[in-house]
């Protein structure tokens, strides 16, 4: 499944892929889509309430980049919600952006995200 949100240079596309009963998932976009950081989110009861799903997650960061948060929000919130192992990279960027552009890119990431589970 392929979504994308947004128009450049703040447009993100999303791409995920079941590989058996796990899901692979790319978060990209920008002027120049790489791979910033990674997360992998594995789901498990809620320490809270062990009747809902959370997850817990590990994220590894390339040096410079700053998509850790991102990939862990989403990695987390995908696998709470499909009770599915969740692997995801993320790499957004656009050169000297100012506030306005990364908050845009960061509401189309959401945005893909949620497309994403409203299909699932």
């Amino acid at each position: 499944m392929q979504i994308e949100v947004g128009q450049f240079p703040t447009q993100v596309r999303l791409t995920c892929e079941l590989i058996g009963e796990d899901l692979l998932i790319s978060l990209s976009g920008g002027e120049k889509p790489h791979i910033g950081a990674i997360a992998i989110a594995i789901p498990r009861p809620s320490l809270a309430d062990p009747e809902k799903t959370s997850a817990t997650v590990s994220v590894h960061t390339i040096l410079g980049h700053k998509e850790d948060e991102l990939a862990k929000k989403t990695a987390h919130q995908i696998a709470a919600y499909t009770n599915r192992v969740v692997t995801l990279t993320a790499g957004l960027h656009i050169g000297n952006a100012n506030k306005e552009q990364i908050e845009k890119l960061l509401e189309n990431s959401y945005a893909a995200v949620a497309t994403l589970l409203n299909n699932l």
